[in-house]
């Protein structure tokens, strides 16, 4: 089992509130934190997903892989996962303030 880093306390003061948290938990397992009430329209989760893409396929850019490659096969491995999940999602509750 792998062990998670804890995470730099630093991104705990950004200004503005988290729309978004996900915790790879010891088992292996995620939980997925979603505050579904800042985006009147459900479709802007689309913009946020896709933000978060770029973001981590820019991250493993730094760390010297191909940028374009990492981007291509995160949004191949997507596009499956939403069509046919590898695991069942369930709903925990809110993320609430």
């Amino acid at each position: 089992m792998r062990k998670t880093k804890e995470p730099d306390t630093k991104l705990l003061t950004l200004p503005g509130r988290p729309v978004l948290i996900c915790c790879t938990m010891d088992d292996g397992n995620m939980q997925v934190l979603v505050e579904n009430g800042t985006y009147s329209e459900p479709g802007a989760w689309g913009v946020v997903l896709a933000d978060v893409i770029h973001h981590v396929a820019n991250a493993y850019g730094q760390d010297g892989l191909d940028r374009d490659k990492v981007y291509a096969e995160i949004r191949n491995i997507l596009v499956q996962e939403i069509t046919k999940p590898t695991s069942e999602v369930v709903f925990l509750g809110k993320l609430e303030y």
